[in-house]
């Protein structure tokens, strides 16, 4: 029972905690899926795209974060949303007022 509780501890969960560390999305795949991002922005009417900035965000292995944030003149308090595409799958959702 102990060796596989040690098992656990030092093998499986650096493994496991490695997998969510994230780190800033490359250029090449920001260019590449920026207008992807952008369409699954404005099909969801969230806010104008012409009253937005798009940010890489971050690359958290199975999935990137692109960032949507209001011009500053239209900025207000929740308008920045994050648009999260699942690298596996292709699947895009957004948060909202981050």
């Amino acid at each position: 029972m102990k060796f596989l509780l040690f098992f656990l501890l030092v093998v499986v969960v650096p493994f496991a905690h490695a997998k969510m560390e994230c780190h800033e999305m490359s250029r090449d795949f920001y260019t590449r899926k920026l207008s992807e991002a952008t369409k699954f922005f404005i099909s969801s009417k969230r806010f104008p795209i012409e009253k937005v900035n798009v940010i890489a965000g971050l690359d958290c292995g199975d999935h990137v974060y692109f960032e949507f944030e209001a011009k500053p003149e239209s900025n207000n308090v929740g308008y920045h949303w994050e648009v999260r595409l699942e690298k596996l799958t292709g699947a895009m959702v957004i948060v909202d007022g981050i």
